[in-house]
């Protein structure tokens, strides 16, 4: 395998640690650690939670799904139109406004 000269193998990209257990995370660590995935040109966009109450609308569009199944849909649920993000990579601002208005948003890489 071939690497770049002076690479060790080793990152200082924290998002990664295997210790992390999601628990004890602040609201502005979690925005630093999506701070950093955008620095490392990871495409990011907000998805629903599992911590949340499930929206009306997508109860209506999940009638048979019990109340287990239908918050593990919603948490993996894209909250924005994500199509153009395939091949743009959302600004900085942008992931700071969703962090805001989505506060206990589970995050996708596209």
């Amino acid at each position: 395998m071939n690497t770049p000269e002076g690479y060790s193998g080793q990152s200082n990209t924290h998002f990664f640690q295997a210790k992390f257990d999601g628990q004890e995370i602040t609201h502005e660590e979690k925005g630093d650690w999506l701070h950093d995935m955008w620095e490392h040109g990871l495409h990011i966009i907000p998805c629903g939670s599992p911590h949340e109450i499930v929206p009306a609308y997508y109860r209506k569009r999940h009638p048979f799904d019990d109340e287990l199944a239908l918050k593990a849909k919603w948490a993996k649920t894209p909250r924005i139109n994500w199509s153009h993000y395939q091949n743009i990579q959302p600004s900085d601002e942008e992931i700071q406004q969703w962090h805001e208005q989505y506060p206990q948003a589970n995050w996708a890489a596209i």
